[in-house]
């Protein structure tokens, strides 16, 4: 093979070092390739790697050669030693040098052996001028200076070199006198205002900029009052060179956007974003980490699949279907490059391809916004609005596999789906003894509401923690892990109340006491354990209150974020609970059903059941034979047929898998809006079901819900139940969200805490 090619291949395992050293290993010829990507990055965090890697480099001296980027904890004993030096004389190729610790000690001689740098990055807790200068004159090409966390510089910039820097970061800002003296080569100011002082060294560097300052980001965590330093700071505002053309503007504060503006003169600006909440990195960790993530696991089903049919056509080569199963593996081959093609270009932000034209629905749709996204330069992987981007990867990749002959059909999420599913047996079991329980207390809970309302906010709470099993943001769980999840006792659903920030149960309770046979909608979210619970929730519903006779469940068509219901997850769920071969270890036993009839296996092994829950197999059975028959009467329906296969479009699904906002659900599925217009309580599960009901708008967090949900607002009695697992948050009282947003816990985003939101029909 070529070692273009080879390179090319190596290069798609950047960031896998397990990889890449198995590669290195492997061949010789790759090892240049491998040493690349292994060492082009190098972090020295304390002494004892320092060591390490320079006894590295003493045996292997040409490594040094592959290092560009170098980040140095600069401890007091790593420079009082002569591991530095020791390190450096193996380099020579550096363009990016990041300096962190406590203190900087400068030796010029020894920082001039990294080479050449061009972006160096500081982040000291105190530091002397003249050490900072010493280090300007090592890397006289300094382009790219960023000086941030480095709150103590002992002494005045008298004799710091001027440096040709392009771009200027500092966080916190620092007193203007002692700013290294300006580039007239500077085009990219990036500024932290967090105090009145910092406005001056602003105003400073904005008076002394050259014609060549194009761009200017501030993050003003300050409101712009009337004082002397505000006057000072717009007032050189105002004056900013011509050549400023893009500005970036991040505030907590209305009022001082207000001010900015009014003080700017748009003449020249061709480029303008604000923003007036504190940013998340969340989204930005998602394409760099979590969808990479998502797409290797992808890659790998498809390796899986192909070896298993390599291994079983080279055992039989008298196999008529040879030349079948040879396309079938060529066409896995070509679509493991597509996405590992897709992975790379996603960590290095590059565009986002239009959808291809596959007759499947919601081609037009996408590409047409991705076009308009394009020209707001919001295009590429980075730029676009995270809900867009979330939602065109699932269709990018349905496109993918749509326009194969032998993996149209393939969902490439259905074993992760299954094998979660699997590991849900002792909640599933425990649940199914519940509702047998249930079963004995059915005339005394139907004479009693008040019962009644008690076993419904268990069942409530079950079915909203249902939602922390979502295979999409698990990309790191344990078994055990998902387990806890997962945990349904009285207990445990006690302790999780404390987490549930917004409670309307009691307000679902009183709307679903005035309906009396009524309808009840859930769009639904993921597969395996969170649909059973629904199932379970839906059952409670119509087998033990007067209130709902019938439950109608809306899926997606297509692979959708990793472990939502399809068509062929919920028929399956139904046969997989039947199965006497699912669970680990499985009896078979007389169903009664004829759709149960379907799951019947023949393996007789016996079934793993909770100890202190010996009967709850049985009960396991009796329950979803009762289900079985309910989909049969259509007391539970699914909203479309449960034998569509995946792809095929139905307008009463297809809006569940476009990227817009449920804001636009009454013109552009006027046929689903109309339909939950006549539900009697619409149930939106999971957290992408609220981004989308919210309009994916970060609100302040006391936002009412009525407010978030905008033109839906009252059309249907909606309730919705959601773990927090993105940012967009509403309807939690604003004492409680500043408690948590100071205490430092991830609460937006970590899946701890929870919202039960209902709104009434207006």
């Amino acid at each position: 093979m070529p070692p273009e090619l080879t390179d090319r291949i190596v290069d798609f395992l950047h960031d896998d070092h397990t990889a890449l050293k198995s590669c290195g290993l492997a061949c010789r010829s790759w090892l240049a390739a491998v040493r690349y990507h292994l060492y082009y990055a190098i972090s020295l965090e304390n002494i004892g790697l320092c060591r390490a890697f320079s006894s590295l480099l003493d045996r292997t001296p040409g490594l040094g050669q592959y290092v560009r980027e170098m980040h140095l904890a600069m401890t007091e004993e790593l420079q009082y030693s002569d591991i530095l030096p020791s390190i450096v004389v193996h380099l020579g190729r550096v363009r990016r040098l990041v300096l962190s610790g406590d203190i900087l000690v400068v030796d010029q001689a020894t920082f001039q052996r990294f080479g050449p740098v061009q972006e160096l990055a500081l982040s000291l807790s105190s530091c002397r001028i003249s050490d900072v200068a010493d280090l300007f004159l090592a890397f006289p090409g300094i382009s790219d200076l960023s000086i941030k966390n480095t709150r103590y510089l002992y002494g005045p910039f008298d004799h710091v070199p001027m440096l040709p820097v392009k771009r200027l970061e500092v966080q916190p800002a620092l007193n203007p006198g002692l700013l290294p003296p300006s580039s007239p080569m500077l085009e990219s100011l990036v500024l932290c205002i967090r105090r009145v002082q910092d406005l001056v060294t602003l105003s400073h560097i904005l008076r002394t900029a050259t014609g060549q300052l194009k761009q200017l980001d501030l993050q003003m965590h300050i409101t712009v009052a009337e004082h002397q330093e505000t006057t000072l700071f717009l007032d050189s505002l105002r004056r900013c060179p011509q050549s400023l053309t893009a500005m970036r503007l991040y505030t907590k504060s209305v009022q001082c956007l207000a001010g900015i503006l009014d003080h700017v003169d748009p003449t020249y600006l061709q480029d303008v974003t604000i923003e007036v909440t504190v940013g998340s990195i969340f989204s930005y960790e998602t394409v760099v980490k979590r969808w990479p993530i998502i797409l290797t696991s992808i890659i790998d089903n498809i390796y899986r699949i192909n070896h298993g049919l390599s291994v079983a056509q080279l055992g039989d080569s008298a196999n008529d279907n040879a030349t079948i199963v040879q396309e079938q593996i060529e066409e896995g081959k070509n679509l493991i490059e597509k996405i590992g093609k897709l992975k790379y270009e996603m960590g290095r932000d590059r565009p986002l391809e239009p959808v291809a034209n596959d007759g499947e629905s919601m081609v037009d749709l996408y590409n047409a916004e991705l076009a308009s996204l394009t020209e707001e330069g919001k295009g590429t992987w980075f730029t676009a609005p995270w809900l867009f981007a979330e939602c065109y990867l699932y269709r990018l990749l349905r496109s993918y596999f749509s326009q194969t002959t032998y993996w149209a059909s393939h969902d490439p999420f259905q074993a992760q789906k299954q094998e979660t599913f699997r590991k849900s047996s002792q909640a599933i079991f425990q649940l199914a003894t519940t509702m047998h329980q249930l079963e004995g207390e059915k005339e005394k809970l139907a004479s009693d509401p008040q019962n009644l309302n008690v076993i419904f906010k268990e069942m409530i709470q079950m079915c909203l923690w249902g939602n922390a099993t979502d295979l999409s943001l698990l990309t790191h769980m344990s078994h055990e892990d998902i387990e806890h999840l997962q945990s349904v006792g009285k207990d445990a659903q006690a302790a999780r109340k404390e987490y549930i920030l917004t409670d309307d149960q009691d307000k679902v309770w009183s709307h679903l006491m005035t309906l009396k046979d009524g309808r009840i909608d859930f769009v639904l979210d993921n597969a395996g354990f969170e649909l059973f619970t629904d199932l379970v929730f839906a059952d409670f519903l119509v087998t033990y209150t007067p209130f709902v006779s019938k439950v109608v469940f809306h899926p997606k068509l297509i692979p959708w974020f990793v472990s939502d219901v399809t068509p062929p997850d919920f028929k399956s769920t139904i046969s997989s609970l039947l199965s006497p071969t699912f669970f680990p270890g499985s009896e078979p036993e007389t169903q009664t059903s004829s759709l149960a009839a379907s799951a019947l296996a023949q393996n007789p092994t016996t079934v793993s059941t909770p100890k202190e829950l010996p009967e709850s197999r049985q009960h396991l059975k009796d329950m979803v034979t009762r289900w079985a028959g309910y989909l049969e009467s259509g007391v539970f329906a699914l909203s479309v047929s449960p034998d569509t296969p995946l792809g095929a479009s139905n307008p009463k699904a297809d809006f569940w898998t476009s990227p817009y906002p449920y804001w636009n659900m009454k013109d552009l599925a006027p046929g689903v809006f109309d339909t939950l217009k006549d539900s009697g309580l619409v149930i939106f599960k999971g957290d992408l079901n609220f981004r989308k009901l919210t309009g994916d708008v970060k609100w302040p967090a006391d936002t009412p819900f009525e407010t978030a949900v905008g033109p839906i607002r009252g059309a249907f009695p909606v309730l919705s139940l959601r773990t927090n697992k993105a940012d967009v948050v509403v309807g939690v009282e604003k004492e409680t969200a500043e408690r948590l947003d100071q205490s430092g816990e991830k609460w937006r985003v970590n899946g701890k805490y929870a919202l039960v939101l209902f709104l009434p029909r207006a």
